[in-house]
């Protein structure tokens, strides 16, 4: 049967907070959340911290730059009041560098961590003292210790479930916080729901709680090969068709924005279009990357056409251009569009006129 699926992860020289100061201890890499800024490829975690004289103290609000520079803010976003850059000197003296300087007299403590081998580095700014300038070239003898490497799955995905020498056509789109993930999958001709998951390393394991064409569950996990943009793995379940165990593979098709938050529309869609007067039944096929959409359309008893356009969460914007039986152009406009149906107004003009009425679809 058509089942789901996945995909391809970029990956990426990523960071979740390293909070050891033991050698030993590897993290899995920074994470650019909360008070933590990530520098050097996100290799480096650094935060700060300030205390005032009255006894008030806090946590600085970090804001990146470069991928080696960021500041921090205390009081407010507008007023700088740290600024520090971690820089790779391997080629120079084997060690990594940390400048910072500093638009304050508040005390200050700036914590510099090596997430690849959980080594820390503090430094202090007393109170009521101008912040002295940090040249530190000996920062991180840790030259020889690799960046931990983990993927970052954020965005959308074509790929392929392969049973007995078939591959079965899915997408999904992905939005990753942290090591957490949450998104959506859908199969062309039909199936796929909602997405959970999360990202150790370069291994992405997820669970899917499907909706269509019968209710079921599966599990996966997929393994990023290190050229950033292919996964393989296996998904096993059970749904309506009984217990399967498949094997997936994919690409990403594109990486920006937050593709998880809207609609996933790509697959194909049973459609009524009632245009000056008359109702038609129609097949629309969706492909989705990110915000972008594109796809053909089949009017039964009419004639076929292309379509493009794109989705912002849940309102689809579509031209349809029409390529028989004559040329013409109409506008779509779905304020509703879920991952399951869509309506919405449709207007333009062909060889009987200009028209106007509406359209209705929902996901085979």
């Amino acid at each position: 049967m058509k089942r789901l699926f996945i995909g391809v992860l970029f990956l990426h020289c990523a960071i979740l907070a390293a909070q050891t100061t033991d050698p030993a201890s590897t993290t899995p890499g920074c994470s650019p959340a909360g008070d933590n800024l990530c520098l050097n490829d996100s290799r480096f975690s650094v935060t700060a911290t300030w205390n005032k004289s009255d006894g008030s103290h806090g946590q600085g609000n970090p804001v990146l730059l470069t991928g080696d520079t960021g500041y921090f803010w205390f009081f407010d976003p507008s007023n700088i009041e740290v600024t520090i850059k971690v820089l790779n000197g391997c080629g120079v003296n084997g060690d990594y560098w940390v400048f910072a300087a500093g638009l304050t007299n508040v005390g200050v403590t700036l914590n510099v961590t090596d997430t690849a081998t959980g080594r820390s580095k503090t430094y202090t700014n007393p109170v009521n003292t101008a912040f002295v300038a940090i040249q530190d070239t000996g920062a991180f003898a840790t030259c020889s210790t690799p960046t931990n490497q983990v993927a970052d799955v954020t965005g959308s995905w074509a790929g392929a479930v392969t049973v007995n020498g078939f591959g079965n056509i899915a997408s999904f789109s992905l939005l990753q916080t942290g090591v957490s993930v949450s998104g959506t999958v859908a199969m062309v001709g039909g199936g796929g729901g909602r997405l959970t998951g999360s990202v150790s390393g370069n291994i992405f394991t997820f669970s899917v709680t499907e909706v269509s064409p019968c209710p079921g569950s599966f599990n996966g996990s997929a393994s990023i090969s290190q050229n950033n943009f292919s996964m393989a793995g296996t998904v096993t379940g059970s749904d309506c068709g009984g217990s399967y165990s498949r094997a997936v593979t994919a690409a990403k098709t594109f990486v920006g924005g937050t593709p998880a938050q809207g609609a996933l529309i790509s697959g194909s869609w049973n459609a009524t279009l009632t245009v000056g007067g008359s109702q038609y039944s129609a097949v629309m096929t969706f492909v989705q990357n990110g915000n972008v959409v594109s796809g053909t359309v089949a009017i039964t008893g009419f004639g076929n056409g292309s379509m493009t356009g794109s989705i912002v969460d849940q309102k689809l914007t579509l031209t349809i251009n029409e390529l028989s039986p004559c040329l013409g152009a109409f506008l779509v406009v779905a304020t509703n569009a879920t991952d399951s149906s869509m309506s919405g107004p449709i207007a333009g003009s062909d060889c009987s006129g200009s028209d106007q009425g509406t359209f209705s679809a929902t996901k085979r």
